[in-house]
């Protein structure tokens, strides 16, 4: 029994259930007390009422559910298993929308509600792309509640999200990405940063999301079969001064191929790392001692310190200065769909959910690969007709 506290009404609550009865109807109740000894004796009353068949099933709307009280409860059992960047968004957002409804009964609104707010939002200034995630969140939100029967339907699902301009993906070609890597290797070897170089081009040989590479352990690669483990993610959160390791976007487990050269450099890193673990100045938190890439502190690796490295290397080597380390990522699928590679190899290295998101989102390399494939057609008839 998961007991959570509200803030702004002082008080304990917990929403108890005891499966579902012959109508498909979950059995449940919703719990208030103000100290959780309460709490506790109420439901230790209401579960020995219901094993006596004393329980009357109207009892569990004992009170109409407020729309705050459905957000802290998605709040702790939902929004809590996300990472933790993305937790401190929708609880951003969730503050924005709780000034909206907060002493709202949740069944009570409605979509024409949600649409009113969603295009105050557009009013105000915000991008198409913000007012979606609003929508997101809330549909999220109300799809949680539809499943604990709280409200009969789903108020967002009939609202279509706002159309976004379609972002361009930047990449290198082969020639730039090599002349980058060889300006990340010569700055780590002035510096003796080996860690940013292995990190960087760790992303560009895997397709992998930066977060991803910066959370890998030795355990995590195989050097014998040449793969990577790709099971979690870093995060660092501003607002608490902290790191924390999650699942991946997806929260699935992937394993990517790499190459000799990869496991070449990882290899040889790997001797460097076991003498940096002799003169670190910190003892690292258990959580992250043996990640790859720990710094001389004892501390996962920043993203925005290897950013502005990242930066550095670029400007060395005339690159174009708006290219993320992100579009290593894009650089990786672009260049192995230009070389054939089927698309389904390379949704699983990058650890999409559908391969229809990797086919979306790399349109511009397909077409191309479509006009060659027309072409290698057109010429293979010419040779079989006759005029």
């Amino acid at each position: 029994m998961n007991i959570h506290y509200d803030e702004k009404k002082k008080t304990y609550y917990t929403r108890v259930s005891l499966g579902y009865n012959n109508m498909g109807n979950r059995i449940q109740k919703y719990v208030t007390a103000k100290t959780k000894r309460d709490i506790q004796s109420k439901v230790a009353k209401w579960i020995k009422q219901f094993e006596a068949g004393e329980f009357d099933e109207v009892e569990r709307s004992d009170e109409p559910l407020l729309f705050s009280d459905v957000v802290n409860e998605w709040m702790a059992e939902h929004v809590a298993e996300l990472a933790v960047n993305t937790r401190n968004s929708y609880a951003a957002r969730m503050n924005r929308m709780l000034k909206e409804y907060d002493e709202r009964i949740i069944s009570e609104i409605t979509t024409r509600d949600v649409r009113l707010f969603l295009r105050s939002l557009q009013q105000e200034g915000l991008t198409a792309e913000t007012v979606n995630t609003y929508r997101n969140i809330l549909s999220s939100l109300f799809t949680y509640a539809t499943r604990n029967k709280y409200v009969a339907e789903n108020p967002v699902s009939v609202i279509k999200q706002m159309r976004t301009p379609k972002k361009e993906i930047q990449t290198f070609t082969s020639l730039q990405l090599a002349s980058y890597l060889d300006g990340c290797k010569a700055l780590a070897e002035e510096e003796s940063s080996h860690g940013n170089y292995v990190a960087l081009k760790t992303a560009a040989y895997t397709g992998m999301r930066i977060s991803e590479v910066l959370a890998l352990r030795w355990a995590d690669i195989d050097f014998e079969s040449g793969t990577i483990r790709v099971g979690r993610s870093l995060s660092y959160s501003s607002k608490e001064k902290r790191y924390t390791l999650d699942g991946t976007k997806n929260q699935r487990v992937r394993h990517v191929t790499i190459s000799s050269e990869l496991v070449r450099t990882l290899k040889g890193y790997k001797m460097q790392w076991m003498f940096l673990m002799k003169q670190l100045r910190d003892e690292p938190n258990p959580e992250f001692v043996d990640l790859i890439f720990l710094t001389v502190e004892g501390k996962p690796r920043h993203r925005s310190y290897l950013r502005q490295w990242h930066k550095r290397v670029l400007r060395r080597k005339g690159l174009a200065e708006g290219f993320r380390i992100h579009d290593l990522r894009h650089t990786h699928a672009t260049l192995l769909l230009e070389l054939g590679e089927h698309p389904k190899v390379v949704q699983e290295r990058l650890g999409h959910k559908d391969i229809s998101v990797t086919m979306d989102m790399y349109t511009h390399v397909t077409m191309t690969l479509q006009k060659q494939t027309a072409e290698t057609f057109g010429a293979m008839m010419e040779h079989k007709t006759v005029d």
